[in-house]
C-alpha cells in the first residue's frame, strides 16, 4: 500500500476496535468497528490519514456490531450477526466514498467473526447465521444467499458443543473442497 510496503498509522481518527481484514479499493482503505458498527475509511490515496467523518454506519436491525467484512464483485460488504449489507464506491466527494446499496441486503449474518467468511473463485462463502439462529454454509449466488450446506453438516454445524468454526478452501486433483 506504500512505496516502501509497509506503514505505521499514527493518525488521532484511525479506529481501535477493529474487526476483519483492511481492504484496499479505489485508492481507500476500509476497516470497520466492531461495536460501532462504523465502516471507516481513509483519505484517498493516503492510507495514514483517516478524516474524522469519513465513515458510514452498518445499520442492522435488532443486533449490534459488525461481524466480518469482504469485497465481492465491486462492493463491500459487511456483515452483521443476522443480517449483511452492500455498499459500493459513488464517489462522494466529503465523508465517505461509499453509500449503501438497499436493494442488495440480506437477511443472513455471518455466524463466526472472520474465521467464517472467505473469497472464493467469484464469490464468497460464510458460516451463516439465520433469522432462526441456525448456522448454515452459504455463497452467494448473483446477489442471493444461496444455501451450500448438506444436512448432515447442519447438524455439526448447530450442535450445542461446537465453539470454534473456521473456513478453509483446498484442492485435491482439482476438486475444490470447503
Amino acid at each position: 500500500i506504500t512505496r516502501d510496503g509497509l506503514a505505521r498509522v499514527i493518525d488521532a481518527q484511525f479506529p481501535t476496535s477493529l474487526v476483519s481484514k483492511a481492504i484496499a479499493k479505489d485508492g481507500y482503505v476500509f476497516v470497520v468497528e466492531a461495536v460501532t458498527g462504523k465502516l471507516f475509511n481513509c483519505d484517498l490515496n493516503s492510507i495514514k490519514d483517516w478524516g474524522a467523518t469519513s465513515f458510514l454506519t452498518f445499520s442492522e436491525d435488532g443486533t449490534a456490531g459488525v461481524r466480518g467484512m469482504e469485497l465481492y464483485k465491486n462492493y463491500v460488504v459487511v456483515f452483521g450477526a443476522k443480517s449483511y449489507e452492500f455498499f459500493e464506491n459513488v464517489g462522494n466527494a466529503t465523508g465517505s466514498p461509499l453509500q449503501k446499496v438497499k436493494q442488495l441486503s440480506g437477511k443472513v449474518g455471518l455466524a463466526n467473526a472472520i474465521t467464517g467468511l472467505i473469497q472464493y473463485e467469484d464469490t464468497l462463502v460464510w458460516l451463516g447465521a439465520s433469522q432462526n439462529g441456525s448456522t448454515k454454509l452459504y455463497r452467494f449466488n448473483g446477489f442471493q444467499p444461496e444455501i451450500i450446506s448438506s444436512s448432515e453438516l447442519e447438524v455439526f454445524l448447530n450442535k450445542g458443543g461446537v465453539i470454534f468454526q473456521e473456513l478453509s478452501i483446498w484442492s485435491i486433483y482439482g476438486q475444490d473442497f470447503i
